[in-house]
């Protein structure tokens, strides 16, 4: 069974893409180099500030994207990416309260495609999940209590 990386990431893109279109960069960053460490993009939410939070490396590579509420907690979609190589994506996924929560999804550094599909509940993984080699062939499933 092969799993569709481009809906994966179409699907969290889209969610990214959304929040973004309604931010306005609120504040930059910058590690001591001048490169931007971090960006914070405001997004109105009835009435109160959520936003969208971008996370750079000292060499100006992005390494995370996650939404945050009000509160300043890590509430939405979040992705993280590879600051190496080809593929940049390393994983996609949920956060409520901070902690990973719902959907998951791990990305192979070399090829890009899916190397496993899971479900956390509150940081602890949950339920069924699947692995798959480099090129995207199912390996095996484990489940999770």
């Amino acid at each position: 069974m092969r799993l569709n990386k481009t809906l994966f990431f179409t699907l969290g893109l889209l969610m990214c893409i959304s929040l973004a279109s309604q931010a306005q960069v609120a504040k930059k960053l910058y590690h001591s180099n001048g490169k931007v460490k971090m960006t914070f993009s405001i997004i109105a939410k009835n009435g109160k500030g959520a936003g969208l939070v971008t996370l750079y490396n000292k060499d100006g590579k992005k390494t995370q994207v996650q939404t945050v509420d009000d509160t300043g907690k890590g509430n939405g979609p979040f992705s993280a990416y590879y600051t190496t190589g080809k593929n940049s994506l390393q994983m996609m996924g949920f956060l409520k309260n901070s902690k990973v929560d719902g959907k998951f999804v791990t990305f192979h550094q070399s090829t890009g495609n899916i190397e496993t599909v899971g479900q956390y509940r509150n940081s602890k993984k949950t339920g069924v999940w699947m692995f798959y080699d480099k090129n995207g062939k199912y390996l095996k499933s484990k489940s999770f209590d």
